[in-house]
């Protein structure tokens, strides 16, 4: 190591290897480095930070000798001041998959004494029990203090939109073929496989006195949001029978299609039918949380007394429009 390393921001680098002479991917970290001679300023900043990749092996099934290998790249920096810091975190996995829920997460913090702090991307706020507790949310939270006065608000994503798999018949489904009334074949799609964006707003207002006694209510509202899947998804396949109920040799060929082929060989004495909303997949829904909560912890958390009360109105299906404030 150097005897001396000037004043400033510098990236410590750790590097290592195994026995066999494999080398483990090193170690960045951001230190800040500080002079040892007094300042006469009292502007006085930090910032650090640090990187780390990473490589953990899971076992496919039990009883194979075949791993996944999952990479990791997480970047963490902090900057600021006494009274102002702000904090981030960007990671990211091979494990990201569009049609799943995220894995990479992104965030960031800032926060002015003990009076206001926001969060920004990816967080897990905590309301109340009854209704977001840790849950993570990629969206926006704010959280007021005010003396005793508490005032937090979450907006966001609790889940984002998947579209469905391009396999056969995971999106895409013929429920019925049928002749109209002017002899020409409709083919009967369904729609399915899919995940609505999942909408989040939370409100919370409480008494808060040094964190010992807490009284709060929180209102909470989640709504999916229908237009966020796609009707039509081009690359998406799904197989096409003969109906032997009616003349074969008008019918599309047996076989597997994608919607977009499928959709090519359309004329005027073939058709098909998808409806735009009702489809047979997950139902759109829509919840709306109304409760309140006090908590007691004395004597250094050795007496405790908590207590909470909520009442949901959820609809299992807004197809036909989500709940109005006249229909409550």
């Amino acid at each position: 190591a150097p005897d001396n390393v000037e004043p400033g921001v510098k990236i410590l680098t750790i590097t290592a290897s195994k026995n066999d002479g494999t080398e483990i991917p090193p170690l960045h970290h951001t230190i800040s480095v500080i002079s040892s001679k007094k300042s006469g300023s009292t502007f006085l900043y930090s910032i650090n930070g640090k990187t780390a990749v990473s490589m953990d092996q899971v076992a496919m099934e039990e009883g194979e000798d075949e791993t996944l290998n999952i990479y990791q790249n997480d970047l963490h920096l902090k900057a600021g001041w006494p009274w102002l810091q702000f904090k981030s975190r960007y990671k990211t996995t091979s494990e990201e998959n569009p049609f799943k829920q995220p894995k990479n997460r992104y965030s960031a913090t800032l926060e002015v004494g003990q009076f206001l702090k926001i969060n920004a991307g990816d967080f897990t706020p905590v309301l109340s029990p009854y209704t977001i507790n840790g849950k993570r949310i990629r969206g926006m939270g704010t959280e007021l203090r005010l003396g005793w006065l508490q005032f937090k608000t979450v907006h966001g994503e609790l889940d984002r939109a998947i579209q469905g798999l391009d396999a056969a018949d995971r999106s895409y489904e013929v429920t019925n073929v049928f002749l109209d009334s002017t002899d020409k074949i409709i083919y009967e799609l369904d729609r399915n496989g899919f995940t609505f964006k999942n909408d989040l707003s939370s409100y919370r207002l409480a008494l808060n006195i040094r964190d010992k006694i807490i009284f709060g209510s929180t209102f909470m509202t989640t709504i999916n949001d229908i237009k966020s899947v796609q009707k039509e998804l081009s690359d998406a396949s799904f197989t096409v029978s003969l109906d032997t109920a009616f003349a074969t040799e008008t019918q599309l060929d047996t076989g597997i299609y994608t919607f977009g082929e499928f959709n090519t060989l359309m004329n005027e004495n073939i058709g098909y039918q998808l409806l735009d909303s009702g489809w047979g997949g997950n139902k759109p829904q829509q919840n709306l949380v109304l409760g309140t909560d006090f908590r007691f912890s004395l004597d250094k958390h050795k007496f405790l007394l908590e207590g909470y009360w909520a009442i949901s109105l959820l609809n299992k299906d807004i197809w036909d429009g989500p709940m109005t404030l006249a229909e409550l």
